[in-house]
């Protein structure tokens, strides 16, 4: 009697190879030669491999010791194999003796040698596994006393092993997944998802019962049409449509008689096998839903009694792992087991409300914060009751604020919002603490300033304030040299300024981040420019009062000419500050007359016109690349009146005479007629001029005065040294219709800007 090996279709001779053989965390696949796929690669990159031009690092026996302690997995590898064997029979699942068959070349190379094979087989039989070597799953050729088997697995008890129970990619999305085959003829693995079993339909052929197709009889099928349609009650091979792959069919025209013989009677004892299979692994499965239904049952009422939560002790303690074996294995929990369990569970649940209490805590401190600078934004935005506000890191230091961070108030489980929303007591105890911190921080910087310590000691008046809160009272932060946007047109800060400004490092974390550098009063330096220009607006402007707010009033309806520019400027009130850091000594600066400024060629430019151009905002695009900006430091271009033209003239021109050309060719060796030539007398066509008529007849371009914005700015700080452009800089040809509607609208929901003589 011959016995023959199953067939291989087509397209299952690509995957004929099934092996367990995995080194390290990746499969090794087989290759041609017969060396694995891993070591060819690793022969390649030694190959290519650079050559080291150092010596290695030498190591001292300290941690050449660590490094000899660090534990692995060769002391596992090293048991002898019988007790190794003990070990993994008793894990009673052959896929674990798989995983770990995985973990190292050594195990990996102890269980694929023929005396692990009692170890495999009693792992089958464990779990009741089709025997392929089975009477059942043998055919004989008809016409020939040849028989065909599933040679494939016969005496291989590892590669059928690890042909069930190895995890595998999903054949549609890819996912890893731990599910064995859908379909063991077919190699086809899915991973549970209803739309990847859809899209799975597209790529098999059908061939219906009452009229079989000419491959149906040498092409592997499906088991059974359940796989890909679970709709009724499954019908298994032979007695169900027969699908198959699209690229595996083949009508085996080629092949004569016998050959055709042996090929169906190979394909028919795959399919029983196969088919075995699937009813073994249906079987299986259907026993571990009811063993998972028992012991969740079962665990869920040890739960209720302990008074835990189920799904908590499922997955935040040892049991999940403990309840996940056992199902898999389909063995019952038993109530004693669990009586054992309880100290360990009780454990590690206090472990787990332990770190889950700390996370609420750390959630709510962040959540807390997040409502604190809300709750900040809210109180700048109510000048009248807080004119002067901390930075936000020192308002955190509040002690209202550190109550609401405290762990005390957030184990009450207490939020900002519930605390800021009761009515009263937090909103007056914050005004009382920073009305307390802003008159110390009046005294700590009237020392800096070396002002009388009268101050201290008297109540602040209307008509009288307290001398950081007058208008000529600026400084500057020495650490960072930054101000807050309120800021950027002055370049300096006023007492509410110093007060609420918070220096940002060179990250530019976001506003209402805590900074490295901490606040305090000594970081600040008085702005000698700033003061002593808003000291000269001060002294021009007539009756002034002692108060701040009207006293600058007074001064935006003047307008101020900086006299130490050159040309003289026009500077509005609101640019006065920023304007006077262009000097380095104090800037002189006097009052426009009404008459004088409406007199003026072109008026100077509304406040706040270059930071819109600089900010780059929608309307302001268009703007910037327009050629609309005249230069304040160059000489306007004009056109010359009739009386210097004719002037002109009458003045005799520099061009050569022939007879001068003539002497000069003489001296020089060049003939009469060549100098002629040079001389100037016009082609034949009339067209060209000489090149000495051409020299002195070419004229410097005329400067215009006229710029695109980005290009003024170029010009005048490579021209002018001015780095910085302001509004004063330049004048506009054209008026910029949107730069209005903007200043209407910033009008509108800020206070209203003064323009002098309006």
């Amino acid at each position: 009697m011959k016995i023959s090996e199953e067939p291989p279709s087509d397209g299952e001779a690509a995957n004929t190879e099934t092996s367990i053989e995995v080194a390290g965390d990746s499969p090794t696949t087989t290759v041609p030669d017969g060396s694995s796929a891993s070591d060819s690669e690793s022969k390649d990159a030694r190959i290519a491999k650079k050559r080291r031009l150092h010596e290695p690092a030498q190591h001292d026996e300290n941690q050449k010791q660590r490094m000899v302690m660090v534990p692995g997995s060769a002391s596992f590898a090293g048991l002898p194999f019988d007790i190794l064997e003990i070990i993994l029979e008793r894990t009673g699942f052959p896929g674990d003796v798989i995983s770990v068959s995985k973990t190292c070349r050594t195990l990996r190379e102890k269980l694929k040698e023929q005396s692990a094979a009692g170890l495999w087989r009693r792992m089958r039989n464990a779990v009741a596994l089709p025997d392929p070597s089975d009477v059942n799953f043998m055919e004989n050729v008809e016409g020939s006393n040849e028989v065909v088997r599933v040679e494939r697995f016969v005496g291989k008890e590892a590669e059928y092993t690890a042909f069930v129970f190895s995890e595998g990619d999903c054949e549609i999305c890819g996912s890893t997944s731990e599910a064995i085959f859908s379909s063991f003829a077919l190699r086809l693995r899915l991973c549970g998802n209803d739309g990847c079993r859809e899209k799975m339909g597209t790529n098999l052929e059908t061939c219906e019962l009452d009229g079989p197709a000419p491959w149906a009889e040498f092409t592997p099928t499906l088991e059974t049409p359940y796989i890909i349609d679970p709709r009724g009650r499954p019908r298994y091979y032979p007695n169900c449509s027969r699908i198959t792959r699209k690229d595996w069919i083949s009508n085996c025209s080629s092949l004569d008689m016998q050959e055709r013989r042996i090929r169906a009677a190979q394909t028919k004892v795959w399919m029983k096998f196969c088919v075995a299979l699937c009813v073994w692994r249906d079987n299986w499965q259907e026993g571990v839903r009811c063993v998972k239904k028992k012991n969740d049952t079962l665990a869920k009422n040890f739960a209720k009694k302990e008074g835990w939560k189920y799904i908590e002790m499922l997955h935040q303690t040892s049991y999940g792992w403990f309840h996940h074996t056992k199902t898999k294995r389909r063995e019952e929990i038993t109530e004693e087991e669990l009586e054992k369990m309880r100290p360990v569970i009780a454990h590690e649940f206090h472990d787990f409300k332990v770190r889950n209490d700390r996370k609420k805590m750390i959630k709510l401190r962040e959540s807390n914060k997040k409502d604190i600078w809300k709750f900040y934004q809210k109180l700048m935005s109510q000048p009248t009751i807080f004119p002067i506000l901390p930075s936000f890191a020192l308002f955190l230091q509040l002690p209202s604020m550190k109550l609401l961070q405290s762990s005390e108030l957030m184990a009450a489980k207490v939020d900002v919002k519930t605390a800021v929303r009761s009515r009263g007591f937090l909103k007056t105890m914050v005004k009382e603490e920073v009305e307390k911190w802003v008159e110390t921080a009046k005294r700590q910087m009237l020392a800096t300033m070396g002002g009388s310590t009268e101050w201290n000691h008297m109540v602040a008046a209307r008509r009288m304030p307290h001398p950081v809160l007058r208008l000529d009272a600026r400084w500057k932060c020495k650490l960072c040299n930054t101000v807050e946007p309120k800021y950027e047109n002055d370049g300096c800060l006023d007492f509410a300024g110093v007060c609420r400004h918070q220096c940002r490092d060179k990250t530019k974390q976001k506003r209402g981040e805590e900074s490295s550098a901490a606040w305090d009063i000594n970081n600040f330096v008085r702005d000698e420019q700033a003061c002593s220009a808003l000291a000269m607006c001060l002294m021009d402007v007539e009756d002034v009062t002692e108060e701040p707010s009207e006293t600058w009033k007074r001064i935006q309806r003047k307008c101020w000419s900086c006299v130490s520019c050159d040309p003289p400027l026009v500077v509005y009130a609101q640019n006065i500050v920023g304007h006077s850091h262009r000097h380095p000594v104090p800037m002189r600066i006097q009052i426009v007359e009404r008459n004088a400024f409406w007199s003026r060629e072109r008026l100077p430019n509304a406040p706040g016109i270059s930071q819109w151009l600089k900010k780059n905002y929608k309307d302001a695009k268009l703007w910037v690349e327009k050629a609309n900006y005249g230069c304040q430091y160059c000489p306007k271009t004009e056109e010359k009146p009739a009386s210097e033209k004719d002037e002109d003239e009458k003045v005799p021109s520099s061009r050569p005479s022939v007879s001068e050309i003539s002497e000069t060719a003489l001296i020089s060796g060049v003939k009469v007629g060549d100098a002629e030539g040079v001389g100037g007398s016009e082609t034949k066509e009339g067209s060209k001029t000489t090149a000495i008529d051409t020299g002195t007849q070419e004229k410097k371009k005329v400067f215009e005065n006229k710029f695109k914005f980005n290009g003024l700015r170029s010009h005048l700080s490579s021209k002018h040294k001015i780095y910085q452009i302001r509004d004063e800089d330049f004048w506009c040809h054209e008026q910029i219709p949107e730069f209005d509607a903007f200043r209407l609208f910033v009008d509108y929901i800020k206070l209203p800007i003064s323009l002098p003589f309006v």
